[in-house]
This record gives C-alpha cells, structure tokens and sequence, in this order.
C-alpha cells in the first residue's frame, strides 16, 4: 500500500447557492478521492476581500466577480482569471 498526502486546495467564495456543487462535491469525498484536501472559506465581504486573501496567499482561488479580478490585476496584482463559472448576470434589485 502505498500512502501519498493530499494536495491541499484553499477556494473562497461568498455565501451564495450558486457555490452549492463545491460543497456537495466536498461531502461526498470527491476531492478526497482525487488526493485534494479541500477547504472553502466564506466570504461574506465578496471580491474586495476575496482579492485581499488571494494576494496574502490565504487562499489559492476565489470564486469572485471578473470585474474585481481584473481591477486588481490590472494594478499589478497576482491574480488570473482561469474561467468563467456563473454566465448569468448579476441582477441587483
């Protein structure tokens, strides 16, 4: 038998129903199955803190408005965007 240790992955986001598969992925052993320790940390403050955490290495991704990703980047910040995962728009109101 032969033991490695999980990679760990550290992933914000803000307390929305659209981060559902992320949790219900984590409760049934996915990422443990792949060699990933997952961690999630909510975000109740959205992007500008989510943006503060990535750039102090708090956490490895966020799942963050592009715009505030970008923002940041744009001034020299160690942000990618890697993908788009909500299509939708945002529908204040």
């Amino acid at each position: 038998l032969c033991l490695r240790a999980l990679a760990t992955l550290r992933v914000a986001g803000v307390p929305e129903h659209f981060n559902a598969p992320f949790h219900l992925a984590n409760e049934r052993g996915l990422y443990k199955s792949k060699g990933i320790n997952f961690q999630w940390t909510m975000e109740p403050k959205g992007t500008g803190a989510m943006a503060q955490a990535l750039e102090c290495g708090k956490v490895d991704m966020a799942v963050m408005l592009a715009e505030g990703a970008v923002a940041r980047a744009a001034v020299g910040a160690p942000i990618k965007v890697v993908g788009t995962y909500v299509k939708s728009p945002l529908r204040w109101g």
